[in-house]
Order: C-alpha cells, then sequence, then structure tokens
C-alpha cells in the first residue's frame, strides 16, 4: 500500500492534513477487496479478512493474488490453494468471494 516515504506540503489543505494525521490508523484498518487479484501482492499486501493485519501467516514466493484464480470461470484456484498454504490460510482464501465479472481490486 505504502509506496516510499512520502512527506506532507506546507500548502495542504485542512483534509488533507487531518487525514495525513490519521494516516497510520488508516493504513492498519484498509484491506484490498480482490476483483482480478493482478495489483494485490500475495504477501506484502493486506487482503485477507479475519487474517491478523489482513495478512497470511504461511510463506510463499511473492506472487500476485491473480495466480490464485481462475480468470475463465471466475473461481478460486482451489487444489493450488490447499497445497500452498496452511489449511487455515487456505480456509480464509477461499472464503473470499470473487464477482462473477472481473473488475479492479480495491481499498476497503
Amino acid at each position: 500500500m505504502s509506496q516510499g516515504k512520502k512527506r506532507l506540503g506546507k500548502t495542504s489543505s485542512y483534509i488533507w492534513k487531518s487525514i495525513w494525521a490519521v494516516k497510520g490508523i488508516l493504513e492498519k484498518a484498509i484491506c484490498w477487496g480482490v476483483g482480478t487479484g493482478s495489483n494485490i501482492s500475495i504477501h506484502a499486501d493486506a487482503w485477507i479478512p479475519d487474517a491478523v493485519n489482513f495478512r497470511l501467516s504461511s510463506v510463499m514466493r511473492d506472487a500476485k493474488v491473480s495466480e490464485l484464480i481462475d480468470d475463465n470461470a471466475r473461481i478460486w484456484r482451489r487444489e493450488l490453494i490447499n497445497n500452498t498454504f496452511s489449511e487455515d490460510d487456505a480456509g480464509k482464501i477461499l472464503w473470499i468471494p470473487l464477482a462473477r465479472t472481473p473488475h479492479d481490486d480495491l481499498l476497503v
């Protein structure tokens, strides 16, 4: 989610300064909603509801969530997920609903 160290400008609006003040809280509460999965890193991004910090506990090479989705059928690649992740993490992934029509990933 974060892309390097950014600073607040001196001429920023009151609203932007207020958002900046709670940025750390927001970063801990924001989670990716899976659309295509092409913009979500399996390990670096927060995308697993009901997981600690919305992240997996299993270790896997870093890849995009899209690799876990059968894009033609718009379903999770269940066998890959079950063979790659812990039972707990696999269950959490498979619990995430996928839209029938692909859409962009979004922050929720």
